[in-house]
């Protein structure tokens, strides 16, 4: 297990932020996840079958591409942003006091749009530098999808192998080339656990 540009970019994404969102720390200020969503869910007055599971769905794209809106990547008019989680979580790093570290929720509609859920997703944003730099280094770009593909497998791994954030991510993966399309992917997902 070597140390590269793909593993570097795991590690300080798992422990510069989604070690700070994922997992509860039993403070009142640093709910987890699931204790957010379940709170979310309480205060919009939500059914399970709403909002059906209670995890962070991680978009990374075969180019390292993070939009920062995902209601328009590939979503074919069927996602909408609704708003950020309730009760977020606060830190203190980086010379900011009482950092927030938002999450955003959105609602997936089905193909035909009479069945829609709400989901708690985002792009890795630790990708979008590389993204940016591939863009104008095609030595980079050549190299882009060997990195992803390693990101992936990693960050996997440390989520696997953390018993804190186990089962608290879930990673889907775009290739950018195919006919890929994201609703109908959280809906293949969401299936698993139905």
């Amino acid at each position: 297990r070597g140390f590269g540009y793909g593993s570097a970019l795991v590690d300080t994404y798992f422990y510069g932020y989604l070690k700070i969102i994922l997992p509860d720390d039993g403070t009142k200020c640093m709910k987890g996840i699931e204790e957010r969503i379940k709170h979310y869910i309480l205060d919009r007055g939500l059914s399970q079958e709403a909002f059906p599971v209670h995890k962070l769905f991680l978009l990374v794209t075969s180019s390292g591409f993070s939009p920062p809106d995902l209601s328009t990547f590939k979503a074919n008019g069927q996602i909408e942003r609704r708003e950020c989680l309730t009760e977020e979580p606060k830190k203190s790093r980086n010379g900011v006091k009482d950092r927030i570290y938002r999450s955003s929720v959105y609602k997936v509609f089905s193909k035909d749009r009479k069945r829609h859920v709400s989901v708690v997703m985002e792009a890795a944003p630790t990708l979008r530098p590389l993204y940016d730099a591939a863009e104008r280094n095609p030595d980079l770009k050549i190299l882009t999808p060997r990195i992803v593909d390693t990101f992936i497998k990693l960050l996997q791994r440390k989520l696997d192998e953390c018993a804190d954030c186990r089962h608290k991510c879930e990673i889907i993966y775009c290739d950018e080339s195919s006919d890929f399309v994201l609703p109908d992917e959280i809906f293949r997902r969401i299936s698993k656990y139905g």
